[in-house]
């Protein structure tokens, strides 16, 4: 049976070492540290055969109380995506940035993932 692209992640995300994983955004209340998650670009690729794998784009944002705590999460991220412990046909970490929520003092490490899929 075939499963969601997003539910393979957050499957995942839950797999020893554990991060919490959120659709978007931290519930309220919610503790440290965490993952949000989110897709933002999809691009199929099609041939008379058929569909294709296709390229999924997702943010994920490690959240801490701390820097140190953010990093650590994007580790464990950028851990998971190893290719020896998917099945995704190619995932490629693009992009990375830090910074500090302004609001509520919280650390967050965003991390651009392409991942090649026949799910995508």
């Amino acid at each position: 049976m075939s499963t969601l692209l997003e539910e393979d992640i957050e499957t995942l995300c839950k797999t020893s070492p554990s991060v919490t994983p959120y659709p978007m955004t931290i519930p309220p209340n919610e503790s440290f540290p965490c993952v949000t998650y989110k897709r933002i670009n999809t691009k199929q690729r099609n041939t008379h055969s058929g569909n294709i794998a296709g390229r999924a784009q997702f943010l994920f944002s490690a959240w801490g109380a701390t820097f140190r705590d953010s990093l650590a999460t994007a580790k464990k991220i950028k851990d998971k995506f190893n290719l020896n412990r998917t099945d995704f046909r190619l995932s490629m970490i693009q992009n990375e940035y830090g910074t500090k929520q302004a609001e509520s003092g919280n650390y967050q490490t965003v991390i651009e993932v392409h991942i090649y899929s026949d799910k995508a």
